[in-house]
């Protein structure tokens, strides 16, 4: 159950958007969104928001104009987001903007996941209700 007590079922919410940083605020928006059903707390949304922006940034750099997919999973006590851009060829990663993102990831996704192979490049990451800040520390 999420923090209004509502039972979500793993519902699938399936973002398309074009190869254009100006997108970037839309899929921000639906993970908000997303992530308001689930009952997250700002400080939690707001991480969700910023790691929809990192992973939408990095697949950006990657897909040399493909457009983005963004598929967010309702899961019970959170959001699941798996998100992938098709490649035409090989892509070049940039060592040391790659490192700066997954380290944003650590702080702000429960568990991620960055997969490239030849044909696409995918990046996973969920983020859940922050229970610790539901325990009262008297």
């Amino acid at each position: 159950m999420n923090g209004n007590g509502v039972k979500i079922t793993a519902e699938v919410i399936s973002l398309r958007i074009p190869a254009d940083p100006r997108f970037l605020r839309v899929a921000r928006m639906a993970a908000s969104s997303v992530g308001s059903l689930v009952g997250l707390a700002l400080d939690d949304l707001e991480d969700l928001k910023i790691g929809v922006g990192e992973v939408v940034t990095s697949l950006l750099e990657l897909g040399n104009g493909n457009e983005l997919t963004l598929e967010f999973q309702l899961v019970d006590l959170g959001v699941e987001l798996f998100a992938y851009v098709e490649l035409d060829g090989p892509s070049e990663i940039d060592e040391e903007r790659a490192a700066l993102g997954l380290q944003i990831l650590d702080v702000v996704a429960d568990e991620h996941q960055f997969s490239l192979d030849t044909g696409r490049a995918a990046i996973w990451f969920r983020r859940s209700v922050d229970t610790l800040a539901d325990v009262d520390e008297s």
